[in-house]
């Protein structure tokens, strides 16, 4: 191939001196080639061993979740059971703040109690007031001192207030010696504020 340059003289030397050899450039390329072969086979003994050492951590962490299976069904069994718990203890959170007068009301429940009551267990749960007593009547009239205790009850404003009805939920006789006994359930719902 013929080339033609135009150039002055003066331009012609600088352009051939800034034109590099070609044999120049394939020592470089040599160079270059077995360099960049040898990090790329680092770079890949690098992976493996980080990819080994990685699947050892996920084998023993496995490994341990497995041994913690039965802790962890401990405490989803506890999760259960405190969730339980938890929705008597809002309802005892929620009569706290509304500042029901417990105490005054309980006051007032003995001393609305006619002779020959007695109680056996008083449960507030879920909102509903429970009272589980029995009763005694040298006369056999235990129903009408039933009657007469939840009389006194409902007539006594400082102990009814809060509560929407009072009821007898159920009566049971039984005899003791000579004597009769009935045991009563009485239920009040309170009133939501």
């Amino acid at each position: 191939m013929i080339e033609i340059n135009l150039l002055p003289d003066e331009l012609k030397a600088r352009l051939k001196q800034k034109l590099p050899p070609a044999a120049g450039d394939m020592r470089r390329f040599l160079f270059i080639l077995p360099a960049a072969t040898a990090v790329l086979a680092c770079l890949h003994i690098y992976l493996a061993a980080a990819n080994i050492g990685k699947n050892a951590q996920l084998r023993s962490l496995t490994k341990k979740w497995q041994a913690m299976s039965p802790q962890k069904k401990q405490l989803d069994d506890f999760n259960k059971n405190y969730a339980a718990f938890s929705d008597d203890i809002k309802a005892i959170q929620k009569l706290a703040a509304e500042r029901t007068n417990w105490p005054q009301k309980l006051a007032r429940l003995s001393l609305d109690l006619p002779e020959g009551i007695w109680f056996r267990q008083l449960v507030i749960k879920s909102g509903v007031f429970t009272l589980e007593g029995s009763v005694l009547s040298l006369q056999d009239d235990e129903m009408g001192l039933i009657k007469e205790f939840i009389d006194a009850l409902k007539s006594d404003a400082e102990f009814y207030q809060g509560f929407e009805s009072l009821e007898l939920v159920s009566v049971q006789r039984k005899a003791l010696g000579n004597y009769s006994v009935a045991d009563f359930v009485l239920s009040a719902k309170i009133t939501a504020r």
